[in-house]
């Protein structure tokens, strides 16, 4: 009795059914339809079966897989194809299905899945990186409508719609990935991501999204939205989009504060407070604040009052003290009494907090002539010679040496980081440089000399290990230890980068003078500070025991953030940054017995002990003591 049998072959988009009667049929494959000769199953083996079923099953897929591939072009542009299979066309068409399409491989000279993709937008946004779609796409609907599958080299229409919101008034593809290019390098051609490293992470960090829209500038612009948002940067782009655009706002060139608050917490101190004097007449302020009068105007009022700091020329302290004897009686001296005294009774009642009453203001008669002022010193011409002049002064005033350019490049793991090349961005941070060396002791950086040269890099990428760095501190070289920069990073916190870099060079140079020579291992007492930790086990993912674990009181947060608890050093480094930098005494700094102070106390002993210039300032007059209890 003859055998009659039926199967059903799996095609993309259809189903393909053979029968062996004899008779011919047809196999539908996506929209296209093949005719063939069915097989008969009698007298032949499995294996035969099994070959003429393929053949089959390559002729039926054949036709409609002819918009994007063609064996001959697959095996001549796929060398290592026509290695392994020849000219087996079946053998090529198993290896296109499995494995081609996914790899983005090119198998017909009418289709290119990196051109196709790149000509649209709705097909990148359906599909992403599925490579494998964009051809299906193109056989069951591209060929139809008149898409074009090659010849487009650079992405078109690059998208600014995310989770249904458009960010171009802010943000521009191109622009994005020629300002930052550690974004484009880990998301080439590939928009949707971009995008979305913009607004989940670009916005936070203040990147520059466009040309059109320069987050600093429109900050500086306006004092409402600093009071609103304060270093909340993501912020100030959403409002130009939503509000900002539309009222017509100013969002590039401006480079200095507009209009410093004098506000804080309803209060006007304008009558004894201007911004602007307060951090030109203190370095310190100037170093903390400069570019957030937000901050400023708190300090001013949490601490420069009830420390007499000068913030105005209309108010002088001691001259108001010294002119009013009632004053001195109801104050002593509560110095913040008198501030507040002048805002709200003082002024109105004309009393003078300038100039002392009874000491007369005409000058001396016959006064001796002054002498001539000689002539002002000649600002340096260009970028370039600004360059030369601020790294001659670092080097004289700190015998630092600051490399930019081919001079600055090197080799980390196996990627080469390359120097600064552009005058403005390397002027930008070696003048950065130069106001953070100045917080540290005259003399800090010679002290280092007895064991290493320093050098600082400015680079253009710190790449290892599928990451970008903001700066890296190595030792590698022995006595010639470097911290490097990577200027591709924001500027916004290049200032803090410095400084967390700066306290893996003072840690390296403390463990070569505590090196033992006979255990063969580096003795640091900076150490002690890992024995500060809490008893639980510490994930690093995430903000527990940190100062962001608002469950947990101030003698339970252990870490200054999740990156601290990747190891010592780093919580080192982090609990040093941040003394460096806090505006004003943070909870978790008030008693010696919690854990932070603990731990920037071991730090503090550690660089009095092993740098003479710190250990000759008074006590808790650095800038990292100024926290400690």
């Amino acid at each position: 009795m003859r055998k009659t049998w039926r199967r059903q072959l799996a095609l993309g988009l259809a189903v393909v059914t053979i029968w062996t009667g004899g008779n011919a049929e047809h196999f539908y494959a996506g929209q296209k339809d093949c005719e063939t000769t069915a097989i008969s199953t009698e007298r032949l083996t499995d294996t035969e079966q099994k070959i003429n079923l393929d053949k089959v099953n390559y002729q039926v897929k054949k036709s409609a897989y002819a918009p994007v591939f063609d064996a001959s072009y697959y095996a001549k542009n796929n060398k290592d194809l026509k290695i392994a299979f020849g000219n087996d066309e079946n053998a090529l068409f198993q290896h296109f299905l499995n494995y081609g399409m996914s790899e983005g491989r090119q198998a017909s000279a009418e289709f290119n899945v990196k051109s196709y993709r790149n000509a649209y937008a709705d097909l990148r946004q359906a599909f992403g990186n599925d490579l494998k779609s964009y051809y299906l796409h193109y056989m069951n609907y591209g060929k139809r409508e008149g898409r074009k599958a090659t010849g487009v080299t650079t992405l078109q229409n690059p998208v600014t719609v995310y989770n249904g919101v458009n960010y171009s008034s802010v943000y521009n593809y191109n622009y994005y990935i020629s300002r930052n290019p550690d974004v484009a390098r880990v998301f080439p051609d590939d928009d949707i991501s971009t995008l979305a490293h913009f607004v989940n992470y670009g916005m936070t960090e203040g990147r520059r999204g466009a040309q059109n829209f320069d987050v600093a500038s429109y900050r500086n612009a306006y004092a409402d939205l600093r009071q609103a948002f304060g270093n909340d940067w993501k912020s100030y782009y959403l409002h130009y989009m939503n509000c900002g655009k539309r009222e017509g706002r100013k969002t590039t060139g401006v480079t200095l504060l507009q209009n410093p608050v004098t506000t804080y917490n309803g209060k006007d101190y304008a009558a004894v407070y201007n911004y602007d004097y307060y951090i030109s007449k203190y370095s310190d302020l100037k170093k903390a604040f400069a570019g957030d009068d937000s901050a400023a105007i708190r300090h001013f009022v949490e601490c420069g009052m009830a420390e007499g700091r000068q913030a105005s020329t209309d108010f002088v302290l001691g001259v108001y003290k010294s002119n009013y004897s009632d004053l001195r009686s109801a104050f002593g001296n509560d110095n913040k009494s008198y501030y507040l005294h002048y805002i709200d009774c003082g002024k109105k009642e004309g009393r003078n907090a300038v100039t002392k009453i009874g000491i007369p203001t005409k000058p001396e008669p016959n006064p001796e002539p002054s002498p001539a002022p000689g002539p002002e010193p000649e600002e340096p011409a260009t970028t370039e010679d600004k360059i030369k002049a601020k790294v001659a002064k670092i080097s004289n005033d700190y015998g630092v040496t600051v490399l930019a350019g081919d001079s600055a490049g090197f080799y980390w793991t196996d990627t080469y980081c390359s120097g600064e090349t552009d005058p403005e961005t390397t002027l930008t941070w070696i003048t950065m440089v130069d106001e953070q060396m100045a917080r540290y002791p005259k003399g800090f950086f010679t002290d280092m000399q007895d064991i290493t040269t320093v050098t600082i890099k400015l680079v253009h990428n710190l790449d290892a290990g599928g990451g970008s760095f903001a700066g890296v501190t190595s030792r590698e070289y022995g006595d010639q230890m470097f911290i490097a920069l990577n200027t591709s990073q924001s500027f916004l916190l290049s200032d803090r980068t410095f400084n967390h870099e700066m306290m893996h060079l003072i840690e390296y140079y403390i463990e070569a003078k505590s090196w033992n020579a006979s255990t063969q291992q580096y003795e640091s007492p900076l150490k002690a500070t890992e024995a500060i930790k809490p008893d639980a086990e510490v994930n690093s993912t995430n903000n527990d025991y940190t100062t962001s674990d608002y469950n947990r009181g101030c003698e339970e947060q252990y870490y200054i953030s999740a990156y601290a608890k990747t190891n010592g050093r780093e919580d080192r480094a982090e609990t040093f940054t941040d003394y460096m930098f806090r505006a004003y005494k943070k909870d978790y700094m008030i008693r010696a017995d919690y854990p932070i102070p603990k731990k920037q106390q071991i730090i503090a002993d550690c660089i009095r002990q092993y740098f003479p210039s710190a250990a000759s300032q008074p006590a808790g007059s650095l800038s990292w003591e100024k926290w400690l209890p």
